[in-house]
């Protein structure tokens, strides 16, 4: 049955993130696979998006999946809260084989290539960029799991840390993702209730995937940075495209030209997207005014290079 890939769209920033990484999936990735926006249905707390938006993606042919998120109120819309969006758009996704979750400040470079030995694993993602919690023997001790004596290198911090999967980018089976998602939720409860990550909220979605996947015994692997390329830390070189570049802000999408080009090109090509970046106070400051700098800027290189 293939793959299905899922992002997130929900009203602000990540609305007009999600456009960008809808059109760079459609560019890159197979015809055959399934792309589903997971959108937020609250209409009450400011989640849901636009209609044109919603409208703009399911003419593109991506799926909408509507969910609903228990652990949010008006009182919660906390940073750390609204991260458990990406535990509940797990729930009732279209049916295929595996499942990739991807943050929506991401975007796809080139085509990805999956080994096959992923068809032997239950999870894969790659080692967090830093070692941002240390309690994890509190956490196996709290949640039953036995020790992990396994160490790898943190993406970038020069650091051997337990398994702690960054959830930017997620590579789940399918068949156990009803399982998966169901105690996700229920660890994250716990380590709030429980305090056990209090100061470290914001990493809490993120350390419940882990322990997830260590409790329930997944078969799982690590990725390499070409699925989930710290863009915001690490150059982007042109020759060595990542499959996925995680851009995370603004500015740093900025700063790589072959990222700038590509999402330039989607401004010029979908005018509802430029729209949207013009209208947004973050965007359209930074890339518009990039946009007409770096065009006055080709200009009087034509205009010298006419001198000459």
């Amino acid at each position: 049955m293939g793959k299905v890939y899922v992002f997130i769209c929900q009203r602000g920033d990540l609305e007009i993130k999600s456009m960008i990484l809808a059109i760079s999936l459609l560019e890159k990735v197979e015809s055959n696979v399934k792309l589903v926006a997971a959108v937020p249905d609250h209409e009450n707390i400011g989640l849901k998006p636009e209609i044109d938006t919603l409208d703009f993606l399911s003419n593109l042919g991506i799926h909408l999946s509507f969910f609903r998120n228990s652990y949010l109120t008006n009182s919660q819309l906390t940073p750390a809260r609204l991260l458990t969006n990406k535990i509940f758009a797990l729930n009732d996704l279209p049916m295929a084989d595996k499942v990739i979750f991807l943050d929506s400040d991401m975007i796809c470079l080139k085509k990805p290539v999956y080994s096959h030995q992923l068809d032997k694993i239950d999870f894969a993602a790659k080692q967090v960029d830093y070692a941002n919690e240390h309690r994890w023997s509190v956490f196996y001790s709290v949640f039953g799991i036995d020790p992990v004596n396994l160490r790898i290198k943190a993406s970038i911090e020069d650091c051997f840390l337990e398994p702690y999967f960054n959830s930017g980018f997620l590579f789940i089976k399918r068949n156990e993702l009803e399982g998966f998602y169901e105690s996700v939720k229920n660890i994250y409860k716990i380590l709030e209730s429980d305090e056990l990550m209090k100061g470290n909220e914001y990493y809490q979605e993120q350390v419940s995937f882990t322990l997830s996947v260590l409790k329930l015994k997944m078969k799982y692997t690590f990725l390499n940075d070409q699925y989930n390329y710290p863009a915001r830390s690490k150059l982007i070189v042109k020759s060595q495209l990542p499959y996925f570049a995680h851009y995370h802000s603004v500015e740093a999408l900025l700063r790589s030209s072959v990222m700038f080009k590509k999402v330039s090109s989607y401004i010029k090509d979908y005018p509802i997207l430029k729209s949207k970046i013009m209208n947004s106070n973050l965007w359209g400051r930074y890339i518009l005014n990039e946009i007409n700098r770096r065009g006055k800027v080709k200009r009087i290189k034509d205009f010298i290079l006419k001198q000459l």
